[in-house]
């Protein structure tokens, strides 16, 4: 699916946010991240095999040592 998205404010600048910090390395995958968050709080997907997908989505970005912006994270630096 291809989207068009507009996006001004502040949802621009959580988006903005999100790569300056390294969280994500782009506005597409600021966005995947929001809708897997979205699914595994209110469960929209019925399949376990999206919600494995998400956790390790997750789990690539947020548990990898060797990224030094990550690595800052987890020791409570300033990012």
């Amino acid at each position: 699916m291809n989207i068009h998205l507009q996006l001004r404010g502040v949802m621009e600048r959580i988006v903005e946010r999100a790569i300056e910090r390294g969280y994500a390395t782009s506005k597409t995958e600021v966005v995947r991240m929001a809708l897997a968050n979205l699914d595994k709080e209110l469960g929209l997907s019925e399949e376990a095999e999206y919600r494995l997908l998400a956790e390790r989505s997750f789990r690539e970005v947020w548990d990898n040592p060797a990224d030094e912006k990550a690595s800052k994270f987890y020791e409570g630096k300033e990012v």
